[in-house]
């Protein structure tokens, strides 16, 4: 019986001061994990200086006059508006995507309301520029390619 004694310590109740502690330490390791979260964001390069590579998009008759079509993988918007035409379709305020809008022939931000002309120049809005614009291709067989000019 003696040696048993001297194995099991007896449990003791928790104070407040090592709740206290715990509460502490908890803390300050969320905080710690919270301030180093952004840095692999911060390692990687924005999708803006990656390289876009060209891609056929489609065939000439896929983009019917008064139309345009976007693309996520090379980060364009193509369109007719009696001529092709190509663009970055990130708006140059906040990069929010623009949408063409049919009636009005023009792109249009849907998160600060700005305008660009089927050029890609600026009408209103807090735009800080025109669209860029990407290289359109036709190739002798029809083929539609879009990419960096």
């Amino acid at each position: 019986m003696g040696l048993e004694a001297a194995i099991i310590a007896p449990v003791s109740e928790p104070t407040r001061r090592s709740f206290l502690d715990t509460l502490l330490w908890t803390s300050l390791a969320a905080t710690g994990v919270a301030c180093l979260a952004p840095v692999p964001f911060y390692l990687m390069p924005p999708d803006s200086a990656r390289p876009r590579r060209r891609m056929t998009v489609g065939k000439r008759g896929d983009f019917p006059a008064g139309k345009a079509r976007k693309f996520a993988d090379i980060r364009a918007i193509v369109l007719n508006d009696g001529e092709l035409r190509a663009f970055d379709y990130r708006c140059t305020h906040q990069e929010c995507p623009v949408n063409w809008d049919e009636a009005s022939m023009k792109l249009k931000c849907p998160c600060h309301g700005a305008v660009f002309s089927s050029k890609g120049e600026p009408l209103a809005g807090p735009n800080k520029g025109p669209l860029a614009a990407l290289r359109v291709d036709v190739t002798a067989a029809g083929d539609v390619v879009v990419g960096e000019p």
